[in-house]
């Protein structure tokens, strides 16, 4: 057993129970509500006490920027945690984070517009006043950097109000003992970056946290390119003076362009290896003293999207064959480090969204539901799109619930932990929320039975 450290001491001191580590995985809000199922469930075994750090990607992010806000996450009691989970449901149903739940779609489709239109009409309306093509370029390439600018701002403001506490909260805080991690992939140099709330990692250095806010962080962390803008950062201006003896790498003296950090691995599972390395070559002026030992255990809770089979013909198609095979290397890339979980060390914990839950080892009393109930959860979250919408209230129930039953059957499975206790005296509530979701009519019923057989025959193909 490793020795205690100040991450891994509750309420009331030091405990027994194994060191713990999470990765969030991204997949949009499915990855969101199926992350936060998982929190509430390490929070109801109290292994909240013993978490170390948690790094997320993308969809993943905010659920961990939701676990960072509502304050230190060692010390949430299963109540306070559940009432924030089903609160943020509530939001997330009314207007998701990033539009609206009226006429989202027709805004995403007026930005993709304007996206194309805009520039163009810029170009064609300079070069009939009869200036140079450098001038007409220009404006063109002016006013499309002012479109992405404006829709990051915009997004960013709604991450913050969901999930955030306000599009100004900052990222830094020291009152937090454990380590809150938005994994981010800088284009410019293929390497991962970590914004953390202690400290950033860059370029092989760790740097203390300095100006950034935490909306900004998650923007970064889940910016799918062409869906979402980029994130533009100036590294040197977001960390503190107090830097490693190497001082600031190349990579940081220069603009980082930051997208989705599934773009370099949708698991965000790398923090553990990258933290270790950075202790080995003496950066122990910046990291934690819990970091540079490896935790017990490692919960990596996958929600990505299996892109299934695609059709040769599709992609031999005239104009739609190329757009097709595009869209097909995105999802490639993003899922294909999916398997990393395969090749890591023996103390890893895989909950995946494509497993059903056995009813055979869920504890009768947890949440109250029914083996059919619990079906229909697990096909609700596997036929859920990879996407940033509004999630309707009844669907973002079931997701969130299938989430903390997998996780719960997944604690329990571990022999290290055969005495965990799962606290059930207080989700009453949570179960009764779940059932105002349940059960569901029997065409809806028929059409998740359909979509998931069909989606769980394309994952194992």
């Amino acid at each position: 057993m490793l020795e205690e450290s100040a991450c891994c001491r509750g309420s009331q001191g030091p405990r027994s129970s194994p060191t713990i580590g999470i990765s969030l995985s991204g997949g949009g809000h499915r990855a969101t509500l199926f992350s936060l199922g998982a929190l509430l469930a390490i929070v109801d075994s109290g292994l909240n006490a013993s978490t170390c750090w948690i790094a997320s990607v993308s969809g993943g992010s905010m659920a961990n920027a939701m676990a960072l806000a509502n304050g230190d996450f060692t010390r949430a009691r299963p109540e306070q945690f559940a009432r924030a989970c089903l609160d943020a449901i509530e939001r997330l149903a009314q207007r998701g984070a990033f539009t609206g739940a009226r006429f989202g779609y027709a805004r995403f489709l007026l930005y993709l517009i304007a996206l194309v239109v805009l520039p163009v009409v810029t170009y064609f309306t300079v070069t009939c006043l009869s200036l140079s093509w450098i001038f007409s370029v220009t404006a063109s390439a002016v006013v499309l950097l002012g479109i992405l600018r404006v829709r990051g701002l915009l997004l960013e403001t709604g991450v913050g109000r969901l999930w955030c506490s306000g599009s100004s909260t900052p990222l830094r805080r020291d009152d937090i003992p454990i380590e809150h991690l938005f994994v981010a992939s800088d284009i410019c140099h293929g390497k991962p970056i970590f914004l953390g709330n202690s400290y950033i990692g860059a370029d092989g250095c760790i740097f203390r946290t300095g100006r950034l806010s935490l909306a900004r962080a998650v923007r970064a962390s889940a910016a799918f390119p062409v869906l979402l803008p980029p994130v533009w950062l100036r590294l040197e201006r977001h960390v503190r003076p107090l830097l490693p003896s190497r001082g600031m790498p190349k990579m940081t003296r220069g603009r980082l362009l930051l997208v989705d950090g599934g773009i370099y691995n949708n698991l965000g599972t790398d923090w553990p290896d990258y933290a270790q390395r950075m202790s080995r070559a003496n950066d122990n002026s910046v990291i934690r003293a819990a970091h540079r030992e490896a935790v017990d255990w490692h919960l990596v809770v996958d929600s990505g999207f299996h892109t299934g089979v695609s059709s040769p013909l599709l992609h031999r198609m005239p104009v739609f064959g190329p757009i097709y095979t595009l869209t097909r290397i995105y999802k490639t890339t993003y899922t294909s480090v999916i398997d990393r979980v395969g090749n890591g060390s023996a103390n890893q914990l895989l909950v995946s969204h494509t497993a059903r839950p056995d009813s055979s080892l869920i504890l009768p009393d947890i949440l109250r539901l029914s083996a059919d109930e619990w079906s229909a959860c697990a096909w609700t979250t596997l036929v859920e799109g990879t996407h940033f919408w509004h999630v309707q209230r009844k669907r973002a129930l079931r997701i969130l619930a299938h989430g903390y039953a997998l996780t719960v059957i997944r604690l329990t499975q571990c022999d290290s932990m055969q005495g965990l206790q799962i606290n059930t005296a207080w989700n009453g509530d949570l179960g009764r929320a779940v059932k105002t979701a349940l059960p569901i009519t029997k065409a809806e019923f028929r059409a998740l039975y359909r979509r998931a057989s069909g989606a769980t025959e394309a994952a194992r193909t």
